[in-house]
């Protein structure tokens, strides 16, 4: 279960999040809907809470998605496949500071850490034919990047 993650300024930044297929980006949800919990196909790291009974059947956070990203949406994937959905908890609020700011220090870094975790949830989540899909669907975003850093990292 997640929450609805505040901006520092008290906005709402996301209440949970989707997954685009075929090009495996996730998709912040910025509204608040009606009622107290919303369905989401996983929710953030950023605030997160796992009931003992799911750690117990799930598992731990797949280490090879360190030092970050996906490990969340894996996690919400290897749940779902136990028959445990994701949500968010909409009353439940906090605010994120953004004190990584890793992206900026070394931007072409982070490219690569996504695109692999990328990549590697690519691999471990879709069948045969949506790694197709997902890799020419990668192809076609490679042809129209508009950052070098995000071309080179899914080189690498």
């Amino acid at each position: 279960m997640g929450c609805t993650i505040l901006n520092p300024d008290g906005s709402i930044n996301h209440t949970g999040a989707m997954l685009n297929k075929p090009d495996i980006q996730g998709r912040h949800l910025t509204s608040l809907p009606a009622g107290t919990v919303c369905q989401a196909d996983y929710a953030t790291g950023a605030a997160l809470a796992i009931r003992r009974q799911v750690w117990d059947q799930v598992g731990y956070f797949d280490e090879g998605f360190y030092p970050a990203y996906f490990e969340d949406v894996d996690y919400a994937y290897r749940a779902r496949r136990k028959g445990i959905e994701t949500g968010c908890a909409l009353q439940a609020k906090v605010q994120h500071l953004f004190s990584s700011r890793e992206w900026e220090a070394a931007p072409l870094r982070h490219a690569v850490i996504t695109h692999t975790s990328r990549y590697r949830f690519a691999c471990k989540h879709l069948s045969g034919p949506e790694i197709a899909q997902f890799f020419a669907s990668d192809d076609d975003q490679l042809q129209s990047v508009q950052h070098m850093n995000h071309a080179i990292g899914r080189v690498i």
